[in-house]
């Protein structure tokens, strides 16, 4: 039997002829002072009223490590893990997340799609609307932007943060002597890559599945006046902890917003991002 003792705060582990070796301090390589468990030929059998609760000995006939647990018997101590968290994205269209068995929260960060960016001329036209991404049906929702205009977000009962999404950089005008008219700017989401206004030129499109607005067109200064159109919102923009997740919920992708049509002397307007999804799932 082995039995327990302290001497000004150090434990130490006292065993019967079983034991092969008593517990020994050990020195690493630092000097610093690491406890050996005390190995033994095999852990008693049995209850064991004898030793305290939490004993730690080596096994040697099991080649393992055995605890004295609370009910009073040896048993064997089983090295625990940590599963690595899994991602799951989703880029497009809809369908139905399933949460994996284990799974204690996830973390949803989502984008609406971007608006289109409008298109350059004598009167610069409108970007297209974009749509909405969902996740749950109307748990959470980041919706795609109207235009230039940021698309809104609501969380739900969710733990975190819904953002708006950023509205377009705005139509500008041609100034007399001033030279070509450039489109505005997309807004960009959380996940960058907006699209830009280009001199003359059309506006370029944003990163797919960025939720970021495209960029404007631009106006031909031939025209002797002219507007460049505005750059596209953002989408609304969710990240949000779920603790407790239901078996399964619903999701969908909005669609980024189109380009604005060119106008008499422009430019179309660049295509909005297409919104994202990103789910995190953690272990126990």
């Amino acid at each position: 039997m082995a039995k327990l003792f302290a001497i000004m705060g150090i434990i130490f582990l006292s065993f019967s002829a079983s034991a092969q070796h008593s517990p020994n301090l050990l020195t690493d390589q630092s000097l610093d002072f690491t406890f050996a468990a005390p190995v033994v030929s095999q852990a008693p059998a049995g209850t064991d009223t004898v030793n305290p609760i939490g004993a730690i000995v080596y096994d040697i006939s099991a080649q393992g490590f055995k605890g004295l647990f609370q009910n009073g018997s040896w048993g064997p101590i089983t090295q625990g893990s940590v599963k690595v968290p899994t991602i799951h994205t989703y880029t497009t269209g809809s369908g139905t997340y399933t949460t994996p068995a284990s799974v204690i929260y996830i973390r949803v960060r989502m984008v609406g799609g971007g608006g289109g960016g409008g298109g350059g001329g004598t009167i610069a036209t409108l970007g297209g609307s974009a749509g909405n991404s969902t996740f749950g049906t109307s748990f959470l929702v980041a919706n795609g932007a109207t235009g230039s205009t940021g698309g809104s977000a609501s969380l739900g009962s969710a733990l975190g943060v819904a953002l708006s999404g950023g509205n377009g950089f705005g139509i500008t005008d041609y100034q007399p002597g001033g030279g070509h008219t450039t489109g505005g700017i997309g807004a960009a989401s959380p996940f960058g890559g907006a699209g830009a206004g280009v001199n003359i030129s059309a506006g370029t499109a944003a990163i797919a599945n960025s939720g970021s607005g495209g960029g404007g067109g631009g106006a031909n200064a031939s025209a002797n006046t002219g507007q460049g159109g505005a750059g596209g919102g953002a989408g609304g923009y969710v990240d949000a902890i779920i603790t407790s997740p239901a078996a399964s919920y619903s999701y969908t992708i909005g669609a980024g917003g189109t380009g604005g049509t060119a106008g008499t002397s422009g430019s179309a307007g660049g295509a909005g991002g297409s919104g994202y999804i990103i789910v995190e799932e953690f272990y126990q």
